[in-house]
């Protein structure tokens, strides 16, 4: 019986913490510190990365890029529809940041005018949704946008 009530709780717990991003950042002392909330003095931090439930490590974020609004004119053309909870639009925007392709975002959920922008250039039913020129992707695809970005820049 005991077995039987320690297996339903581990069952239960699983998906949560498979979902649960980890922020990890090395101090300026050198200690490597994990939270589920990113540190508070960015300025103390050498090195900052996000870590999903899954395992899955997102690449190191450039220090002078973390907590900063993207590009407000997006000289590359790109733009992307997210939302605040979704893991691809995270992935994919620290994808471009650490690419140094400036975007411009809108979150749909929290603005009429972003949702109805999103529906207008092609959204469907997805987050991300990647405007790049007149290319769109519902999701992330990065060797994808590298090819468009480059066609653009033949032109």
């Amino acid at each position: 019986m005991k077995r039987i009530c320690l297996w339903c709780l581990f069952v239960l717990a699983w998906p949560a913490a498979a979902l649960c991003q980890v922020h990890s950042w090395i101090d300026k002392e050198g200690v490597r510190h994990y939270s589920s909330e990113p540190p508070e003095n960015i300025q103390d931090v050498t090195d900052y990365r996000v870590l999903e439930g899954s395992g899955e490590i997102e690449p190191a974020v450039p220090l002078e890029k973390v907590n900063r609004a993207p590009a407000e004119k997006a000289s590359s053309g790109v733009e992307i529809y997210t939302t605040s909870w979704c893991p691809i639009c995270k992935k994919a925007k620290a994808w471009f940041v650490l690419n140094k392709i400036p975007y411009k975002e809108y979150d749909v959920e929290k603005s009429g005018e972003n949702y109805a922008a999103y529906k207008r250039k092609g959204g469907k039913t997805g987050v991300p949704f990647i405007v790049v020129g007149d290319n769109r992707m519902e999701g992330f695809n990065a060797d994808l946008i590298k090819s468009w970005l480059a066609d653009g820049k033949k032109k």
